[in-house]
């Protein structure tokens, strides 16, 4: 059993990752994962709720990106162009 998690914190977001084992193993059946995916939903949620600024997806280039990102292959919008709304 993979007894470890990974957790990330995006924008207003809380990500946990975690690979317990096998699905052909009755890993799911056992009482210490069920506790650390419990853990990980009260972890994970946000009683907040949403930023409804989040539905925007601005047109943001790669020198303003929030994390540090490389500027690859062709390009779907012209440089200032709003984006899809």
């Amino acid at each position: 059993m993979f007894r470890s998690g990974l957790t990330y914190r995006r924008g207003a977001g809380n990500i946990f990752y975690f690979r317990p084992g096998h699905e052909t193993y009755p890993t799911y059946h056992d009482a210490n994962v069920h506790k650390v995916l419990r853990n990980a939903v009260r972890w994970a949620h946000n009683p907040q709720g949403s930023n409804p600024a989040i539905l925007d997806a601005p047109n943001v280039p790669v020198e303003k990106a929030l994390e540090p990102i490389v500027e690859r292959g062709g390009k779907l919008h012209s440089a200032g162009e709003a984006g899809f709304r």
